[in-house]
C-alpha cells in the first residue's frame, strides 16, 4: 500500500469480506510497543476473524507520553521542525517492527500523525506526507477544523498519498469539548465527512463525538469511509482506537472513559513499560473490546427525540455509488 487508490481497495475488501465486524486501530510510537501488541494479537485466536487489527497509528500525542509534554501543540518553527524529524524516526521505528512482527497476510498499515506544522500550507502538507510516506507510513492523518483544511487533503490526495482525517475535538486546535450535541451539529459533522469523501480522504477518525453519530457513521453502506472512533461510544460495526500508553500508564486524574487496564503510573514506566506488560495490558483490552466491554458510553446530551430523527431521517452515504472492487 502505497497510495490512496490501493489504501481505498485494501479497506473496501476487507469491509466488503466482512461488513458487519468491528475493527481496531491501535495508538503507539515505537517498535518495541509493537512487538507487545503483536504478542497480544497472536494470543487471541478469534481476533482475526471478529475485530481484526487494521491500523497501528504512530501519533503525535508522543510530545505528551514519552516527552512530557502538556499538550501536541508547538510553539516555534524550530520545535515544529525538530518534532517532524522525531515523527519520521519512529515511523521507520516501528514500520521494521511490524514487518518483523506480523505476518504479511496481518499486517496492519501504518498510518502517521501529521504533527503540528506540517499542515501549514499545502506545500509543507505535501512534503511532509512524502517523507513520512518515505519513511513506512501507508496513510497519513491530518485533524480537520476548518474549511481550508479540506485543501490540505484535497493537496495530499492528489499527490497519491492516503489521508485520514480527524475530526471532532483535534488537539492540535485545542478546543477542549465534545461535538454532536444537537441536532443541527450533527448535520454539520455529517457534511464534513461528505466534504472531506470529496476531497479524497480514504477514512474518518472521529475523536470526542456523540455516539449516535459515530453509530450512524458506521453503518456498513455502499460508498462508506471506515471510520475509527475515539472517546465517542461504542458502535457494532466501526473502527475502535486503541492507545498502548493508556492500556497501560493510568492518568493523572479520574476517568471512566479511559482503559481499565491501566496499572502503572507516569513515575514508574522507564522501568516498568515493557514489551511484557504492554502485551498482558493490551491482551486485556483487546478482549474488551470484542466483547463491547469498552469503550464506555457517554451519557448523551442529545434529547432523544434528537436521537430519533439522527437515526430516522440521516444517512450521510445515501448518495454514494458502489466502487468497483478488484481485490488483489
Amino acid at each position: 500500500m502505497q497510495n490512496n487508490e490501493s489504501l481505498f481497495k485494501y479497506l473496501e475488501c476487507q469491509r466488503k469480506y466482512a461488513p458487519t465486524i468491528s475493527r481496531m486501530k491501535i495508538n503507539l510510537y515505537k517498535g518495541f510497543e509493537v512487538e507487545g501488541v503483536a504478542q497480544a494479537y497472536y494470543k487471541i485466536k478469534q481476533m482475526k476473524n471478529y475485530c481484526p487489527l487494521e491500523c497501528i497509528m504512530v501519533a503525535d500525542s508522543y510530545l505528551m507520553t514519552h516527552m512530557g509534554r502538556d499538550s501536541t501543540k508547538l510553539s516555534s518553527q524550530k520545535e515544529k521542525d525538530e518534532f517532524f524529524q522525531t515523527m519520521l524516526d519512529l515511523i521507520r521505528d516501528v514500520h521494521q517492527a511490524r514487518n518483523r512482527t506480523f505476518r504479511a497476510e496481518d499486517r496492519p498499515f501504518i498510518l502517521g500523525d501529521m504533527p503540528d506544522g506540517a499542515t501549514d500550507s499545502t506545500m509543507a502538507v505535501v512534503k511532509a506526507g512524502v517523507e513520512m510516506m518515505e519513511a513506512g507510513s501507508d496513510a497519513v492523518k491530518v485533524e480537520v477544523f476548518n474549511e481550508s483544511d479540506y485543501e490540505i487533503v484535497n493537496a495530499l490526495s492528489e499527490k497519491g498519498i492516503a489521508v485520514i482525517a480527524h475530526i471532532g475535538y483535534t488537539p492540535q486546535k485545542v478546543e477542549n469539548r465534545s461535538f454532536g450535541n444537537t441536532f443541527d451539529e450533527v448535520k454539520i459533522i455529517i457534511e464534513r465527512v461528505k466534504h472531506l469523501k470529496n476531497s479524497g480522504a480514504c477514512g474518518i477518525v472521529l475523536e470526542r463525538v456523540n455516539e449516535a453519530i459515530n453509530q450512524i457513521l458506521c453503518l456498513p453502506r455502499v460508498g462508506s469511509l471506515p471510520v475509527y472512533s475515539i472517546f465517542s461510544g461504542r458502535t457494532n460495526f466501526g473502527g475502535q482506537s486503541l492507545n498502548v500508553w493508556d492500556s497501560v500508564i493510568k492518568p493523572n486524574f479520574n476517568s471512566v472513559f479511559f482503559p481499565p487496564t491501566a496499572t502503572l503510573t507516569r513515575e514508574n514506566y522507564k522501568e516498568f513499560y515493557t514489551v511484557s506488560q504492554i502485551s498482558i495490558s493490551m491482551e486485556k483490552l483487546m478482549l474488551m473490546t470484542m466483547d463491547q466491554l469498552y469503550p464506555k458510553s457517554p451519557k448523551s446530551r442529545l434529547f432523544q427525540e434528537d436521537i430519533d430523527r439522527i437515526i430516522n431521517t440521516l444517512d450521510p452515504w445515501k448518495d454514494d455509488f458502489l466502487r468497483e472492487v478488484v481485490c488483489l
